[in-house]
């Protein structure tokens, strides 16, 4: 009924499951006074540590209001409250609980049997910051009959057109990346920016293609080829001990969890770009204070940092120690203020 309604995308979920004991886990665990516990929690004021437990605080938990613990077992055991041992028990720390499965099912046409068929426009760019680029966009080829709704996404993927070759999706201004997966809206232009590692050194073209079979979208190859660069081997059979890492400069040990790990990766590889960053330092926010405090980061650094910008994509960049920079004063905490403006602007 749905379906003939117009609608063509379901999602399928399902409630939390509950576990199922024998003779061996259906042991319960001991919690204070039997009254105490539920089967697989127990809230309480003030904090109480038992054997066999782990113990949360509700503000650890980003809970509001007057602060509470919980706990839970460590195993699949129940509490103890005097009854019946059960065969199963709902609730608590478990794999059931917290894992539900998902299932999504997509109609190819509309009920009615509007039929539309899509090209991929695809061609190389320049290289940026080390990352290849491609130019595409999603367009309608042909169509049967009218074809009702706004701007439709198209879900697509990137792979190399020849060779064992594996492809890192590093950014993709005016789409989307999930997982492996390009999510671009049909009609609208986008980049996509990426590099390329196997077993040798290549040149080889790449292919956009569509990521599923609910649509009828023909792939496209680049003309261009793009640089391949070789991997990283697995060294197989025994081998020495490796030697112990040294310990990191004592300049880097001045700076915070996160700023260290991005700091570290500049000293090593030179550039870094903004999603590389974000995904170093935990998340938008922290990327976003870094940005506000970048001055007094790079200050602590023996090597000056500049920042580029290219195609709306931002990376960071090593120079040699004692060049100048090329932001003025403040520029990072000025570059932060802009975003927090934008990102204010878009909720709104």
């Amino acid at each position: 009924m749905l379906y003939e309604a117009g609608i063509q995308r379901f999602v399928i979920t399902a409630d939390h499951g509950f576990l199922l004991h024998d003779d061996v886990t259906r042991v319960p665990l001991s919690h204070g006074k039997q009254t105490d516990p539920q089967r697989r929690h127990v809230i309480a004021s003030p904090r109480r540590d038992q054997t066999g437990e782990t113990t949360v605080s509700s503000q650890d938990l980003g809970y509001e209001g007057e602060p509470f613990f919980v706990s839970f077992p460590d195993d699949t055991a129940p509490f103890d409250r005097g009854d019946r041992a059960k065969d199963f028990v709902h609730g608590g720390n478990s794999l059931q609980e917290r894992v539900i499965p998902v299932v999504t099912v997509r109609h190819r046409h509309a009920a009615g049997g509007a039929t539309v068929t899509y090209v991929i426009e695809a061609r190389g760019g320049t290289t940026v910051a080390g990352m290849h680029r491609v130019q595409a966009k999603v367009a309608p080829a042909a169509q049967t009959s009218l074809a009702y709704g706004g701007s439709a996404e198209r879900e697509l993927v990137l792979e190399a057109a020849e060779g064992d070759v594996q492809i890192e999706l590093c950014d993709a201004p005016d789409a989307r990346i999930s997982g492996e997966s390009v999510f671009a809206t049909v009609g609208r232009p986008f980049e996509l920016l990426f590099r390329l590692s196997g077993d040798v050194e290549d040149r080889v073209p790449v292919r956009l293609r569509h990521a599923t079979r609910s649509a009828s979208v023909a792939p496209k190859t680049t003309e261009e080829r793009f640089q391949v660069v070789l991997r990283t081997r697995v060294v197989v059979g025994p081998v020495a001990a490796p030697p112990a890492a040294p310990a990191a400069p004592g300049w880097l040990t001045t700076l915070p969890d996160g700023v260290r790990e991005v700091f570290q990766h500049l000293a090593d590889h030179g550039q870094i770009n903004e999603q590389e960053a974000t995904r170093l330092l935990g998340g938008a926010r922290q990327f976003r204070n870094f940005s506000l405090h970048l001055d007094e980061y790079r200050a602590r650094a023996p090597f000056a940092v500049r920042v580029d910008v290219s195609s709306g994509t931002k990376c960071y960049v090593r120079s040699s120690t004692g060049s100048s920079r090329t932001s003025p004063p403040g520029f990072a905490a000025m570059s932060a203020w802009c975003l927090a403006s934008s990102c204010a602007s878009w909720s709104t």
